[in-house]
C-alpha cells in the first residue's frame, strides 16, 4: 500500500509542475526568474506587497481552514469531490514548499530553473523529501481505528498539520529579518529556511496519504475509490475528481 500511494503523490507532484509552468500559476515561476533579487528580498517581510509566497501561503492556509469547516464523517465517507479538494490542497503544501526550497536554495534565476524542473522526469523529482520513506512511516494503527474515532484522528491531524505549514512559512520571512545579509544567498539543506520548506513538504505529503489511506478505508473499493482533484490550480480542476491510485489508471 505505501508503494501504491507514494506512486500516486509522486505522479500528481511532477504532473502539477508541469502544468503550473504552464497554466495560471506560470507567473510564481515567471516572477522568479524575471525579478529573482526583489522577489527575494521581499522574504525579508511576510507583510509585503511584493512577497508572493506570504500571500500564497496564507491563501493556502485560510482556504484549508474553511474546508474543513464542512468536514464530517458523511462528507470524508461520501462526498469525492470534497475528499478530493482535501488531497489537492494537502499535496499543493508540498509543491508550494518545493517552489520556496528551490528558490532558497538558488543563487540566481537560471539555478531555480534547474532546480525546479530538471529532475521532473525522476522518480521524486518534484519533491526535496522522500515521499515513500514518509509515506511508509505513517501509524496506520494510530490512523485507522474506529469509524468516529478514525474521523476524529484525521480532523484534528488536518488542522494540526495545517498550523504547521503556515508557522513554517513564517519561520522562513523571521529568518530572513533576522539575517537580511543573507537574502540573495544559496542556502544549504542545514539551514533553517530550507529546513522550513522541507518540513512543508513532508507535513503536507503526510496530510495527503493520511487522507489517502482513511478515504480507502471508509469505502468499499479501498484504493482504487481514493479521490484526488487534477493535478492543476484549483481554478482550472475539473469539478469531478481522478482515482489516481486505481489499478487501470494510466499515469
Amino acid at each position: 500500500m505505501p508503494k501504491t500511494v507514494s506512486e500516486a503523490i509522486d505522479w500528481w507532484l511532477r504532473e502539477e509542475v508541469r502544468e503550473s509552468n504552464a497554466g495560471r500559476n506560470r507567473i510564481l515561476d515567471n516572477s522568479v526568474i524575471d525579478e529573482f533579487a526583489k522577489t527575494r528580498r521581499a522574504f525579508m517581510s511576510d507583510g509585503s506587497t511584493n512577497n508572493m509566497d506570504s500571500a500564497k501561503s496564507r491563501g493556502h492556509y485560510d482556504r484549508f481552514r474553511l474546508l474543513f469547516s464542512i468536514v464530517d464523517e458523511g462528507t470524508l465517507g461520501n462526498n469525492d469531490r470534497l475528499v478530493g479538494k482535501i488531497i489537492h490542497h494537502s499535496l499543493m503544501f508540498v509543491s508550494g514548499g518545493f517552489r520556496s526550497q528551490c528558490f532558497l536554495q538558488a543563487a540566481d534565476a537560471a539555478e531555480y530553473a534547474h532546480l525546479r524542473f530538471a529532475r521532473n522526469q525522476e522518480t521524486n523529482g518534484a519533491a526535496g523529501v522522500n515521499i515513500e520513506g514518509i509515506v511508509a512511516g505513517i501509524d496506520r494503527d494510530q490512523l485507522l481505528g474506529s469509524r468516529k474515532q478514525t474521523v476524529a484522528t484525521i480532523i484534528a491531524t488536518s488542522g494540526r498539520i495545517n498550523e504547521l505549514i503556515y508557522k513554517a512559512h513564517g519561520d522562513i520571512y523571521d529568518w530572513f529579518a533576522a539575517n537580511p545579509t543573507r537574502v540573495l544567498d544559496r542556502l544549504g539543506d542545514d539551514e533553517p529556511p530550507v529546513q522550513a520548506a522541507l518540513r512543508c513538504q513532508e507535513a503536507g505529503i503526510t496530510l495527503a496519504a493520511s487522507h489517502m489511506l482513511v478515504a480507502a478505508w471508509l469505502r468499499t473499493d479501498g484504493l482504487a475509490a481514493v479521490p484526488i482533484l487534477e493535478p492543476k490550480s484549483i481554478s482550472d480542476a475539473a469539478r469531478d475528481p481522478i482515482y489516481p491510485l486505481a489499478p487501470d489508471f494510466v499515469y
